[in-house]
Order: C-alpha cells, then structure tokens, then sequence
C-alpha cells in the first residue's frame, strides 16, 4: 500500500481570484490489497472525514482514495495539511484492517485476556504529595 499525496497552491474563482490550497491523493494498492478490498466490499468503507468548504462534515472512501482525488479546495494551508493527515491516518487504518483479515483467515486471530474481579493492591504504600510529607 501506498499513499501519494501533493499540496500545492491555486486559485479559486472566475472574477476576483482567491489564493487556495488544492489537495491530491491517490492510494495504490498491491494485487493482494486489492483483492481483499473487492472481497470484503471495503471500496465504500470511509477513510476520513473533513469540514468542507461551507463547514459541513464530508468524507473520502477507500475508492475515491484508489481512483485518486485532484484538486481538492481548501481555503487555509492547515485545513489543507490536516486533510492530508486524515488521508494518510486513513490508510494506516486501513492497512491495520486488511493485516486482521489476513491473520483472521489464516486462523490466528485467538487472543486470551485476564480480566481480574479486584484491581490488583499494590504492597507499597500511596506516596504523598511533597506539600503533606513535610508537615
């Protein structure tokens, strides 16, 4: 798996141009990946999401991710980073995803976790703060 992703600054607007920041993605997969996403039907699965540019909530699926996305517009350079990061934290997700499909289908999915009734007491005393040790 693969990210590829550009920042770059443009214009918006036909009579008074606005200085923008237009965001590019796209997600290229190995043959493996891309069998699991097909599948497993994950192409419509979200990968991030974001405030768009009338500040309602919007997102990207992993297809729109594959096919790629250019020119996204966002008005502040940090709108237009942290849409990056969303985008790259999406994929990380994604790759953790498709690891516990693979290990999942390959029959190692069994986890044993001790939950005790008590927390555990510990055998040293509490520490108290250095202002109640003094008095």
């Amino acid at each position: 798996m693969r990210i590829h992703t550009n920042i770059k600054q443009g214009n918006i607007g036909m009579i008074k141009s606005v200085p923008a920041w237009l965001v590019d993605f796209q997600l290229q997969l190995t043959s493996e990946e891309s069998e699991l996403i097909k599948t497993y039907k994950e192409a419509e699965r979200t990968l991030c999401t974001f405030t768009n540019l009338d500040g309602n909530e919007s997102s990207f699926t992993v297809g729109q991710a594959i096919t790629g996305h250019k020119g996204h517009v966002c008005k502040q350079l940090a709108h237009a980073q942290t849409l990056r990061d969303s985008v790259i934290h999406g994929c990380a997700a994604l790759r953790d995803h498709l690891r516990a499909i693979i290990e999942i289908r390959a029959g190692g999915g069994e986890q044993i976790i001790d939950i005790p009734l008590y927390p555990q007491q510990s055998a040293q005393p509490p520490t108290l703060p250095p202002q109640i040790q003094a008095q």
